[in-house]
């Protein structure tokens, strides 16, 4: 999980930086079980720029998440919600991912990230695929 979500991001949104301050399963190549975090920054001890959960729910779920925090999206070929703070979510199956990006501490990367709309829908594809993948 955490392989993939620093080479999305050195790849695909072009941050450098990028690299793993704290992860759930023990190694960056761990497999996940019930669940999964891994959080990335730009540089040791500094604040995060970007975190990524996936959990299991053990029974499908495709209500809205509740109290309203999070809106639905269209467009995509899974159910997807964004919150007011840009954090996204899907769930596929029994599986639940959330990924959240802090635009401000990305646009302080040597190349900067700004989070336009191709780079929007290119992080919940990248989620959408990486939820998926754990079906």
């Amino acid at each position: 999980m955490c392989t993939r979500m620093l080479d999305f991001f050195h790849t695909t949104l072009g941050v450098p930086e990028a690299q793993v301050a704290e992860l759930s399963q023990g190694t960056i190549n761990a497999t996940i079980g019930m669940t999964g975090s891994c959080y990335l920054n730009l540089r040791p001890r500094a604040p995060y720029v970007a975190w990524m959960t996936l959990r299991n729910m053990r029974k499908p779920d495709h209500t809205d998440p509740e109290g309203g925090r999070y809106h639905r999206l269209d467009g995509f070929d899974e159910e997807v919600w964004r919150s007011a703070d840009d954090s996204f979510l899907t769930r596929i199956g029994t599986w639940e991912g959330m990924i959240a990006i802090d635009d401000k501490i990305a646009a302080t990367s040597s190349i900067p990230l700004k989070m336009t709309d191709a780079k929007v829908r290119d992080t919940i594809t990248f989620l959408i695929a990486t939820t998926r993948e754990l079906q």
